[in-house]
C-alpha cells in the first residue's frame, strides 16, 4: 500500500508544472527542458531538479542515481532509489 502512495506522489510530482498550485508554487516540475535541445547542461539540470523534488515532497525515498537519456525523439528517466521506512 505504501509503495502505491508513493507511486502516485512521483507521479503528481512530474505531472505538476512548477507555479500553478497557488498554495505550494514550488511543487512540480519547471518544464523549461521542453523543446530545448538535448545537452549535458540540460541533463544536469533536470536532473537537478528531479532530485530536489523527489527529496523535499516524497522523503521516503533515497535517490541512489538519476539516467536520462534520449534516443530520437524519446526522453527517458530512470530514478534508482531506496525506501526509507520508520519503525
Amino acid at each position: 500500500m505504501k509503495q502505491l502512495s508513493i507511486q502516485e506522489n512521483i507521479n503528481r510530482i512530474f505531472k505538476t508544472k512548477k507555479y500553478t498550485l497557488p498554495l505550494n508554487p514550488n511543487y512540480g516540475l519547471s518544464y523549461e527542458w521542453i523543446d530545448k535541445p538535448f545537452s549535458k547542461e540540460l541533463e544536469a539540470s533536470m536532473i537537478e531538479e528531479i532530485r530536489e523534488q523527489i527529496s523535499i515532497f516524497e522523503p521516503r525515498l533515497v535517490i541512489e542515481s538519476i539516467q536520462v537519456s534520449k534516443e530520437y525523439s524519446n526522453l527517458s528517466i530512470i530514478i534508482n532509489t531506496n525506501l526509507r521506512i520508520a519503525i
